[in-house]
This record gives C-alpha cells, sequence and structure tokens, in this order.
C-alpha cells in the first residue's frame, strides 16, 4: 500500500489568529504602534484616523499598524468594530419587525 504525501499546516487558535498575523508582520517593514507612541516628529504629515498631533509630534491613539498614503498617516487599530456615517451603505442582520421599521444589527458603535 502507497500513501501519498500529505503536508500538514498547523494554525494557532482562531482567537489568537490575529495577533499572530499581526506579530508576523513586524518584521515585513509594518511599524507597530500603541497608544502615546510617536508615529514621527517630521513636520509636513496629516493626521488620519487614529493619531493626534501634539507638540508637533504625530501621536498614535490606538493599538495597530500605521498605514501612510503619500502624506497622510493614520493607524488601523488591530481590532475594531465598523463606526457608520452619513451616507454608508451597510449589511446587516435584521432583528426586528415593525409596523413602520425594521431593527437591523450592523455589528457596530
Amino acid at each position: 500500500i502507497s500513501r501519498p504525501n500529505m503536508s500538514v499546516q498547523i494554525f494557532p487558535p482562531v482567537a489568537l489568529r490575529p495577533a499572530f498575523l499581526t506579530l508576523k508582520n513586524i518584521g515585513s517593514q509594518q511599524q507597530h504602534v500603541m497608544p502615546g507612541d510617536v508615529i514621527t516628529t517630521e513636520p509636513g504629515f496629516l493626521k488620519g484616523h487614529g493619531t493626534i498631533v501634539d507638540e508637533g509630534k504625530l501621536i498614535a491613539t490606538v493599538s495597530g499598524i500605521v498605514e501612510r498614503v503619500s502624506k497622510l498617516v493614520s493607524v488601523r487599530p488591530v481590532k475594531a468594530r465598523y463606526q457608520g456615517e452619513c451616507g454608508d451603505v451597510v449589511v446587516g442582520r435584521t432583528i426586528k419587525v415593525g409596523n413602520t421599521r425594521l431593527q437591523v444589527d450592523i455589528n457596530g458603535k
């Protein structure tokens, strides 16, 4: 009886996957920051989501990965909930049906 060669991949438990993948990516030129970390002191950068400017320093307000698009710097949180804004198109789960309205859960704030 011959057995085919099989490869096995071992993944961390589901709850640990986001942190595991983040730690894995830190070495690949991604900057991971914690709240209060100084991202840059260079002038000319624009603050994006997850950042503030204090005394000329761009500082992280959330834990996550720094993303730079031209001069705009933002921090993508490791884990976040959706925060809706006017005009957003969303997908959700209908929870209640009333005579004149629906209650929809979008798993947001």
